[in-house]
């Protein structure tokens, strides 16, 4: 019994850094904006973001504690530089305990904003221009987003969800009304 006890091998495995969501998650070429990393497993000394196409970089975000630059923790400036073609492209995050596993970062061609709450009641709705790109989040699940535009009458819109196709747990649904409160259509986007 003795013998068995001291041939038995300890086995040990070191944590993995794993990437579960970033956001915003996409960001118009030619343009930099501010990207946190809201979920993940063992992100301790997170300080480098990787992407699959080299015109895509990040540097830590720094903030001034008593005279000296610390980083920030979890939060990156993107710069997407003007050449990277529009389309979807893998980010991973390092840190203490390595590189990440790959999650989705988009490029695309039109201006890019960034949902702002409260814009949960059709009263807080968020106005929008046409052609523009909209990185939204959904705080809870019974989180509503209202945005507003304004369209001729016959005027064609044409609104896309990406959510499942860029990593996006989301099952979104979309209802558009008029000015008094008339629902003109609806459609519940359950496919990838």
């Amino acid at each position: 019994a003795l013998w068995l006890s001291l041939t038995t091998i300890a086995a040990a495995q070191l944590p993995q850094i794993k990437l579960n969501a970033l956001f915003p998650n996409g960001a118009q070429a030619g343009t930099a904006v501010d990207v946190t990393v809201t979920s993940g497993v063992d992100l301790e000394e997170l300080n480098k973001l990787h992407f699959s196409h080299p015109g895509i970089t990040a540097a830590q975000k720094m903030q001034d504690q008593g005279g000296k630059p610390v980083p920030v923790p979890k939060q990156f400036t993107v710069t997407v530089a003007a050449n990277v073609p529009p389309g979807v492209y893998e980010v991973r995050a390092g840190g203490l305990y390595g590189q990440s596993n790959p999650r989705v970062f988009t490029v695309g061609a039109r201006k890019e904003l960034v949902e702002t709450e409260p814009n949960n009641t059709t009263e807080q709705a968020t106005p929008l221009e046409l052609g523009v790109t909209v990185n939204g989040r959904i705080n809870g699940a019974t989180d509503v987003d209202c945005y507003k535009v304004t369209a001729q009458q016959g005027q064609r819109l044409l609104v896309e969800c990406l959510a499942k196709r860029i990593d996006s747990k989301l099952d979104g649904s979309l209802e558009l009304y008029d000015l008094n409160g008339k629902r003109l259509a609806a459609v519940r986007a359950n496919v990838a």
